[in-house]
C-alpha cells in the first residue's frame, strides 16, 4: 500500500535540502531573538529593585566602532573608481565592571568614550532578577528594539524560504503526476484502438 501511495512522488533534492535548512536556521534564530528581548523586557519590567549602584572597573580594553552605513556607501564607491578611501577610526572602551549588594559581587559591561583604567569607579543602572540577583544593565543586551527587528526579519526570510521551497516541490510532483497521467490516459487510448481495430483474417 505505501509503495502505491509514494510512487511517482518525489522528495526534497540537495539544493533544496540545503535552502529548508538555511531557511530553518534564520527561522529558529529570528524566534530566538524575539524571545530573548520579550524575555529581558519582562524581567527589568517585573524587577522590584532598580536603580543605579557605584561599579569599580576589573579590565579595559579599547575597541573600535564598525562602520556606519554611509560611511561603507563611500567606502564600496570609492572601490567602483578603484580608489581607496580613508576613515578615521572611531574608538570607544569596553569596560568589565563590578558591584557589591549584601556582600555579593556581580560583574558586567560598560561603555564609554573616554579613557577608563583598572580601579575606577563608575556609575551603572542594575536591577534585580525574581531569583534576587542581581544584573548590570547592559546597554547592547537591552536594546529590544534591535532584537526585535533582526529576529522579524530572520524569521520572515527563513520563513519565506521554506515556504518556496515547499511549494516548489509540490508544484513539481503536482506536474509530474499531472504528466505521468496523460501518458497513462493516452497509452490507455492506443491500447483501445489497437482492439478495437476490425480483424484482416480471412475465415476458411
Amino acid at each position: 500500500m505505501s509503495r502505491k501511495k509514494n510512487k511517482g512522488k518525489r522528495g526534497f533534492n540537495n539544493d533544496e535540502v540545503w535552502v529548508l535548512g538555511f531557511g530553518g536556521f534564520l527561522l529558529a534564530l529570528g524566534i530566538l531573538s524575539i524571545a530573548i528581548a520579550i524575555f529581558r523586557a519582562n524581567e527589568i519590567a517585573k524587577s522590584e529593585v532598580a536603580k543605579e549602584f557605584e561599579a569599580v572597573v576589573t579590565y579595559s580594553e579599547l575597541k573600535q566602532h564598525d562602520l556606519s552605513a554611509s560611511q561603507r556607501r563611500e567606502v564600496e564607491k570609492a572601490k567602483e573608481y578603484g580608489q581607496s578611501y580613508y576613515i578615521a577610526p572611531d574608538y570607544y572602551y569596553k569596560s568589565t565592571v563590578e558591584i557589591e549588594v549584601d556582600g555579593k559581587k556581580y560583574k558586567g559591561n560598560y561603555y564609554s568614550e573616554g579613557a577608563t583604567k583598572v580601579g575606577d569607579k563608575v556609575k551603572v543602572y542594575a536591577y534585580q532578577t525574581a531569583g534576587g540577583k542581581y544584573k548590570i544593565a547592559d546597554p547592547i543586551k537591552l536594546n529590544f528594539g534591535s532584537y526585535i527587528v533582526t529576529g522579524a526579519l530572520a524569521v520572515l526570510i527563513g520563513g519565506g524560504l521554506c515556504l518556496m521551497c515547499v511549494i516548489s516541490r509540490a508544484m513539481d510532483n503536482a506536474g509530474k503526476k499531472n504528466k505521468k497521467k496523460k501518458n497513462n490516459n493516452k497509452n490507455n487510448n492506443n491500447n483501445n484502438m489497437n482492439n478495437n481495430k476490425p480483424s484482416t483474417e480471412e475465415k476458411i
